[in-house]
């Protein structure tokens, strides 16, 4: 029988790490800070349009299994309402967005809930006191 040479063990290398340059380290945190800056401009836009696929689902849905379907989403119940109060006001929103956009500053989720806040007051009639209503009819 024909016995094959025996080949002998190739050499262990011991792998050195390699630390990255500081100009290595300098392109990562500036892609890491245009990621941070791509996600601030589109979050609230993403929010919008999760919003507007909530109210449209709520429709087709009903009332009763809603929140059934929230769950489903992942979504806890009062970020869904908040997706949707945005939605209600997607015109102004998306223009808000744009201004700040010109502006070179960015729409955060806080101050779209507190514009969202602000436009839902304007559409609501203010409350008058029973007091008042009874004093225009002459009676207190």
């Amino acid at each position: 029988m024909n016995k094959l040479p025996s080949v002998p063990p190739a050499p262990v290398m011991e792998l050195v790490p390699i630390t990255p340059s500081l100009e290595d380290r300098a392109f990562q945190i500036r892609r890491a800070h245009d990621d941070v800056a791509a996600a601030i401009l589109t979050a609230v836009e993403r929010a919008l349009d999760a919003g507007l696929q909530l109210v449209a689902a709520k429709a087709e849905i009903g009332h009763g299994r809603f929140a059934l379907y929230v769950t489903h989403c992942n979504l806890q119940m009062r970020t869904a309402q908040n997706y949707m109060r945005l939605a209600r006001q997607e015109t102004q929103l998306r223009e808000l967005i744009a201004a700040k956009a010109n502006g070179v500053s960015y729409l955060t989720m806080p101050e779209a809930l507190r514009a969202v806040t602000k436009l839902e007051a304007k559409k609501k009639p203010k409350r008058r006191k029973p007091g008042k209503m009874l004093a225009l009819f002459g009676r207190r």
